[in-house]
């Protein structure tokens, strides 16, 4: 991808080169025009200097050369559709996928294949989808948010229940904790979450306090909610039925913050959803309340930051959205994954704007940050780079990670892949340190049109959860 201005198009230039000489109508040549080229190449190249040569004289620009690899899933595995990754310090890599949860799996590099772990869980019927009809659900094997590794090296999965169901079966949720350096008989244990009806999202580890953090989404009897436990000292059991109610586990008001029992922080009432966490260096937890009831003066959807020492909720709401999927105009820009950078910045995607948001460290707590001004319903503080070329009828910023050099990831998933044209089908990009926004070129002429999770590796390969290609793949650039 040679991208700059000045290139002609196909009638008007006369060749490029990069790695070879290549003329405007080589079938190589996917796109030319004039501020972007794209060059399919079968052979090895390395990012290097590339010259463009028109009617109208000869310029050079640097380019990057960009390896995808694919690792499908195991032969009779059944991992369902990637949605979120992670990677640990060993140089493995974890995945779990939706529809169903019955499975995880990690990309093995002495093996450098996708290997598969099954999950422990209650024998049929009591495990299942209970929108699938089944009468004695009592637990349904959905949704799959959040992969985490935390600083021990543990693999955290949230198996969320089915969003939104409320009917008559039951619907929980578990998160899964996984230790590989465990012995094989100790390496899982499953924390089934008190509530029915209810969706977990989002999982942080909190080291300081040893307690393991989730956020809950609202049903039609209990509001969304933040919760922590403490994994040492909360009981788990591996293959809980859910036939019993776990609610004398929530921590009652009052009781002492012992981590024996889940404490839950209720938001606001007008948070219907809310999505991913990150935790700051003062122990606060950031969240991102990506489906909210609020007016559009007031905002609809928020970032927000718990203090657990009191209780008490900084809010920062939204802008006015600016997506045109319907979707966005019911729920509001759609803020999805939190992180905090090193300096303090917190930073978050909009699925349904396609912007990568920042909320400056030093506007953190401004009262003038805690409300839209009133004309232009825009928060003054925050600071939103759009995601280019992107049609936000169909197609969402699903994730975003912080590599070593403070690079801002994110991915673009297409809803309709077989729909998009080359060059901005699904694929991955940057925020550069300078504020530049980098989209690199699609990823559907090799399958992967819907790119969800990401997780940068210690070597900086960036690794992605291919949902309807149902693989993993990874994007590592040729230096």
């Amino acid at each position: 991808m040679l991208r700059g201005s000045g290139f002609g198009s196909r009638e008007t230039a006369m060749y490029a080169l990069a790695g070879g000489r290549i003329l405007p109508d080589d079938p190589r040549v996917r796109l030319w025009r004039d501020d972007l080229i794209l060059i399919e190449q079968n052979r090895p190249v390395r990012g290097g200097v590339a010259a463009v040569r028109t009617v109208a004289g000869r310029g050079r620009l640097r380019f990057a050369a960009w390896e995808y690899t694919q690792y499908p899933q195991p032969a009779g595995s059944c991992l369902g559709l990637p949605l979120s990754v992670a990677a640990d310090a060993t140089g493995c890599v974890w995945m779990f996928g939706e529809f169903p949860t019955q499975q995880f799996g990690y990309f093995n590099p002495a093996a450098n294949a996708l290997c598969v772990v099954g999950i422990p869980h209650a024998p049929d019927p009591y495990f299942g989808w209970v929108d699938a009809g089944e009468p004695e659900a009592r637990h349904t094997s959905a949704l799959a948010e959040t992969t985490l590794v935390d600083t021990r090296g543990r693999v955290w999965l949230a198996q969320g229940g089915w969003y939104l169901y409320c009917g008559p079966q039951q619907n929980r949720s578990r998160v899964i904790s996984f230790d590989p350096r465990a012995a094989f008989d100790q390496r899982f244990r499953i924390f089934n979450l008190p509530g029915d009806n209810q969706q977990v999202v989002g999982l942080a580890w909190d080291e300081g306090r040893g307690r393991l953090w989730y956020t809950a989404n609202r049903t039609v009897d209990a509001p969304a909610r933040i919760g922590n436990f403490d994994p040492e000292r909360v009981a788990f059991d591996n293959t809980f039925d859910f036939s019993t109610s776990l609610d004398d586990r929530l921590c009652a008001p009052g009781a002492p913050d012992d981590g024996a029992c889940f404490r839950e922080f209720p938001l606001p009432a007008r948070v219907f959803g809310v999505g991913h966490l990150a935790l700051d260096a003062g122990g606060g937890v950031w969240y991102a309340g990506y489906w909210g009831t609020g007016s559009e003066k007031e905002g609809c959807t928020e970032l927000g930051r718990l203090d657990p020492d009191t209780g008490s909720i900084g809010r920062y709401p939204l802008s006015k959205p600016v997506g045109c999927s319907e979707t966005a105009r019911i729920v509001g820009p759609g803020p999805w994954e939190v992180r905090v950078l090193p300096d303090g910045d917190v930073v978050f995607n909009e699925f349904f704007d396609n912007q990568i948001v920042r909320l400056p460290a030093g506007r953190i707590g401004d009262p003038a940050c805690m409300a839209l001004e009133p004309e232009t319903l825009v928060n003054p503080c925050l600071v939103e780079l759009a995601v280019p070329e992107t049609d936000s009828a169909r197609q969402f910023t699903h994730s975003i990670e912080v590599d070593a050099e403070g690079r801002i990831w994110f991915s673009v998933a297409d809803a309709d892949p077989a729909a998009s044209e080359p060059p901005w089908g699904g694929s991955l990009g940057y925020v550069a340190g300078d504020g530049r926004v980098v989209r690199l070129p699609s990823l559907r002429p090799f399958g992967a049109a819907t790119p969800n999770g990401i997780a940068v590796d210690a070597r900086g390969d960036v690794w992605f959860g291919n949902f309807f290609g149902r693989e993993l793949g990874r994007l590592r650039r040729v230096r």
